[in-house]
């Protein structure tokens, strides 16, 4: 990792000039570095079924969610562009649940028309309570929620993955009632 001016890590990537780099984005963290408290959010539920309690939801749901977030970040509407939601998860007995934060309704229909061709089936609106934030899409930048160790970090979603070929960026995330804080994502600044 690399760290610009002003602190932020960036990436040691093959191939990146430093004009590059000064157009990577940096976020500003209320808590810590690369963590978001998330607290509970209305949703837009989707049915998925062949997964199995604890799994994550499958290639093809997890490739048609990067797709549908890549041609969401390419809208003209800057209104649709330049919004930011995380998307949720939890997997039981009966399949897999995934849900989808407060969006454009533009956003959300597209969304929903890549899901659905994916085999999810809407399932009505709720709360993330005892989902699990998987992803967020904030300002044309797919954030990709895991492992503390990671956090900071980039990929590209490449054959090995779901094959969309964006930089998928890295953070932590912890629970806004386990933590006694008001849930708060980091801000982009640039």
């Amino acid at each position: 990792m690399v760290c610009s001016g002003g602190g932020e890590a960036q990436p040691q990537l093959p191939g990146l000039t430093d004009a590059d780099l000064a157009r990577w984005p940096v976020w500003d963290f209320p808590y810590a570095s690369s963590i978001d408290v998330v607290g509970l959010e209305p949703v837009t539920l989707f049915r998925v079924s062949g997964v199995g309690p604890g799994a994550l939801p499958p290639r093809e749901v997890r490739r048609a969610v990067f797709v549908a977030l890549r041609r969401l970040a390419a809208r003209k509407s800057m209104r649709l562009r330049e919004t930011a939601f995380t998307i949720f998860w939890r997997a039981d007995d009966t399949g897999g649940l995934l849900g989808l934060g407060v969006m454009p309704q533009g956003g959300l229909v597209s969304m929903q028309r890549r899901l659905e061709r994916a085999g999810a089936i809407p399932a009505g609106h709720g709360e993330s309570e005892g989902m699990a934030p998987l992803w967020r899409y904030d300002h044309r930048h797919v954030i990709e929620y895991g492992d503390p160790e990671d956090a900071g970090t980039t990929y590209v979603d490449g054959r090995g993955r779901s094959g969309t070929e964006q930089t998928i960026w890295r953070r932590a995330v912890v629970a806004a009632d386990e933590a006694d804080l008001p849930a708060r994502y980091g801000k982009l600044r640039r």
